[in-house]
């Protein structure tokens, strides 16, 4: 009978999963055929993706594809891998279809043809795994490197070298940072800071050595578009520049001049910023097109068209748009007047039919869906240039693990217009929030209702874990962190993520009274959501990017301020920084001088003022503690304790830093809890206390005054485990934290640990973080399920508690 079950249960699966495939894409299927076998390029079918160069397929990350009209090639420059790789395919590779099978192969500078053939052309390492095998045969160069875009703060940089008489540029993310020049028939690039052009006739690179725009030397996902009439390139978007608005603005590369401008646009009118949206040139309405991108926060779909000859960018209402997405490939059809866009595919098996192509008429102001998805493969990237000669688009498409890297052929039909209903399109409001489940569901929460939850908390039962249950979803940071509160609000901040978890850069405050998250300006960092240890630069907005903030951040109750020390960023040095709009008061940036920067938050408005320079110190990890007192915050950075006055001028956050103390008793911390090394604040003896557990997995808490002194073990007992939290609770003079599902008190007056005995739930209480709420005297444990934050009530009381082994507490 089980079997009989079990064997139905099997067939209406199998009936569902046919039905759903039936509908799920009614566009024209990928042609199976490649050009494994002869095909002629003008006998290519419309509508329909044709896969070749199967054998090689593309393996350059996160860069473009150009066409070249003066060599009849397509061409793509950049570097295949990021980490621990020795390249066997050249840096350039072009694609001819005049070839009966056509394949990307290597383009050699002229003259290096057979010597720099079969991958033995000088080569070099990436930056953060700079490998030194004696082992290679080929040319090898220990002294460049190639600095690309990702974690640890590494930026797009590009530096030109000269290796067996050859002048190359290093390889970075180009993303859509070039455009063709067919004045001079040359590839224009401005990537990792250098303004550079490579001559494809005579294979040659060309460094151009002008100065960047100012503060975009690592300006990365901007666009660039040359403008044939005036003889100039556009340069608009991207992030990561050291500006209050964290991106580039409109500017122009001169070739008269050989500079870069900001010119005077019409009515000062320019789209808001944003990444990874391609600006093309539509030669027949001489104008510009700018399509969608990502905002850091959300997912455009707008129409954008700029004009150079007015100098005006003008937005366009159109009645539909294709969905918003974080990256596409584009290119200008010129045989039929059109821009053509490819999306990633994300049809789904309900039928709905996401991505696709579309096409963008600025003549008519019409965006129409057209036939031919592109396969449901893993889309890390997409670029795509038209071929004037055999009207027909290529593409590249490419992600990190390469498994999937395809290069396609597509021939655009001017009459296939997709009428399919479940085709996917734009939104009425033209964007998507990127963090829509959490953004939508605290947008949506229903009215707080205050006097309920004083309620519920003065009634709250003691020494037990109560939900909060608040209303709308938060997903789980995963930051090796903890949280502050705002003790004159009672209202807990939460900072941090990264590491393949959480990439918003929000505040997060948590209001007690109202038992609500709120949640604004949580700006991501593009393909880098999941970065180790920090992303470069700041965000749109300026923000610091996201990264681990163990105990890097406290409220300050003197000023009201949240203070929040980030790592330092090396990669800064020598970079041109504007704090504010003035290019004036711009300055180059001195890591010796200006050290790490330090931001401070103003939690009731949710307003972040611009970094402040100069902190003495920059020794991170866990071993660095804030945390605020009355007398203002207090931080702890290895051995030196220091005092920071917060001061707010003229709109701009000052701090001055003190050196309290430089000494710190020689003490064996446990290995794996180097980062539990907590600060915490007793009010009631008016002293600082740093808790750590040593190698012999013993509590052990060192007292310092607020002010000059020396730290004093108090030679605390029967503590066993540490958490990065240890706060504590002035109602009843006690330490706490929570381990492993567990609380421990530690009676100041006696100075011993025990280990309460209460039922803690398993859904929750992963990554515990803890606060203290002086007004309603009771603790705010946040915790996750490995998705959702988790928030609970906690009100210690001593005379009912009971203790493990059947101890009880005496008063």
């Amino acid at each position: 009978m089980k079997k009989t079950k079990r064997c139905l249960y099997l067939l209406v699966y199998v009936m569902c999963c046919l039905t759903n495939t039936a509908s799920a894409d009614t566009t024209p299927p990928v042609s199976k055929k490649t050009l494994s076998t002869k095909i002629e390029i003008k006998d290519i079918p419309s509508s329909k993706w044709i896969r070749i160069s199967e054998e090689k397929p593309p393996n350059k990350q996160f860069t473009h594809i150009s066409y070249l009209p003066v060599t009849n090639e397509f061409l793509t420059w950049g570097r295949a891998k990021f980490h621990r790789y020795d390249a066997v395919r050249y840096d350039v590779e072009i694609l001819k279809l005049s070839e009966s099978r056509p394949e990307w192969k290597d383009s050699l500078p002229t003259g290096k043809e057979a010597s720099w053939a079969n991958g033995m052309f000088p080569d070099w390492s990436c930056k953060c795994h700079r490998s030194k095998s004696k082992k290679r045969t080929r040319p090898w160069s220990n002294e460049v490197f190639d600095c690309t875009v990702g974690s640890f703060a590494q930026p797009n940089i590009v530096k030109f070298c000269k290796i067996d008489d050859v002048h190359r540029p290093t390889r970075s993310s180009v993303f859509n940072q070039v455009c063709y020049d067919n004045k001079r028939n040359h590839l224009f690039y401005f990537v990792g800071g250098k303004t550079f052009t490579y001559d494809p006739v005579n294979k040659l690179w060309s460094d151009l050595k002008i100065a960047p725009p100012i503060t975009c030397e690592t300006l990365v996902w901007a666009s660039l578009c040359y403008d044939p009439i005036k003889d100039q390139v556009i340069l608009f978007g991207g992030g990561q520049a050291l500006n209050p608005w964290g991106g580039a603005k409109t500017w122009v590369f001169d070739y008269t001049n050989k500079s870069w401008s900001r010119p005077k646009i019409l009515n000062d009118v320019e789209p808001p910023l944003r990444c990874n949206a391609k600006l093309i040139y539509d030669s027949k309405n001489k104008k510009m097109v700018l399509f969608g991108g990502f905002s850091q926060d959300k997912l455009l779909s707008d129409t954008w068209i700029y004009d150079p000859e007015k100098v005006q960018w003008e937005e366009k209402k159109t009645k539909i748009a294709p969905p918003p997405e974080t990256r596409y490939g584009a290119t200008y059809i010129e045989k039929h007047g059109v821009i053509l866009y490819v999306f990633p595919n994300y049809s789904s098996r309900s039928g709905i039919i996401g991505g696709g192509v579309w096409t963008y008429n600025v003549t008519s102001n019409e965006w129409n869906p057209r036939l031919g998805n592109i396969p449901r493969i893993h889309t890390g990237w997409l670029g795509c240039d038209y071929s004037t000669k055999d009207d027909v688009v290529v593409l590249n498409s490419t992600n990190k693990s390469s498994k999937n890297n395809s290069t396609f052929l597509y021939r655009l039909d001017p009459k296939s217009i997709d009428t399919n209903p479940k085709r996917k399109k734009s939104p009425e409001s033209f964007f998507r929030w990127y963090n829509s489940k959490q953004q939508t569901s605290l947008l949506s929460t229903p009215e707080p209702t205050p006097l309920k939850t004083a309620t519920i908390i003065k009634s709250l039962p003691s020494n037990k874990l109560i939900n909060t249950e608040f209303p709308g979803h938060v997903f789980t940071r995963c930051d090796y962190g903890t949280m502050t509160i705002d003790t004159d609000r009672s209202v807990v901040v939460y900072h941090g993520g990264g590491h393949s978890a959480y990439g918003g850069n929000d505040f997060l405050r948590y209001s007690i009274k109202n038992n609500r998250w709120t949640s604004k300006n949580a700006y991501f960092c593009p393909f880098l959501d999941g970065a180790s240890v920090t992303v470069y630069g700041w965000s749109y907005g300026m923000r610091p990017f996201i990264q681990h903030t163990y105990r890097w951040y406290a409220y300050d109750p003197v000023s009201k301020m949240v203070v929040y020390c980030t790592r330092g960023m090396s990669a800064m040095d020598g970079k041109t920084v504007m704090l504010d709009n003035d290019p004036k008061n711009a300055f180059k940036f001195d890591f010796k001088k200006h050290g790490a920067l330090t931001w401070v938050y103003d939690a009731k408005t949710d307003k972040m003022y611009p970094p402040v320079l100069g902190r003495p110190f920059n020794f991170m990890a866990g071993q660095i503690n804030l945390i605020g007192t009355p007398k203002g915050i207090f931080a702890k950075s290895n051995k030196k304790l220091y005092h920071a006055k917060v001061k707010l001028i003229d709109g701009k956050a000052e701090i001055i830093w003190t050196l309290l103390d430089e000494t710190w008793p020689k003490v064996s911390v446990k290995k794996n809890r180097r980062e539990f090394q907590p600060l915490t604040y007793d009010s009631k003896r008016e002293r600082l206390l740093r808790i750590l557990l040593n190698d012999k997995s013993e509590i052990q808490i060192y007292e310092h005054p607020l002010g000059k002194g020396t730290w004093k073990n108090i030679n605390c007992k029967g503590g066993k485990d540490l958490n990065r939290d240890v706060i504590y609770d002035v109602e009843n003079d006690c330490l706490m934290t929570m381990i492993k599902n567990k609380i421990w008190i530690m009676d100041c007056k006696t100075n011993i640990w025990r280990e309460l005995q209460i039922d803690v739930p398993k859904d929750g209480t992963n990554q515990v973080r803890l606060v203290y709420d002086i007004k309603n005297k009771l603790c705010i444990i946040v915790g996750d399920n490995r998705r959702w934050l988790k928030a609970f009530y906690f009100r210690f009381n001593p005379a009912t508690a009971k203790y493990k082994n059947n101890q009880i507490e005496k008063k």
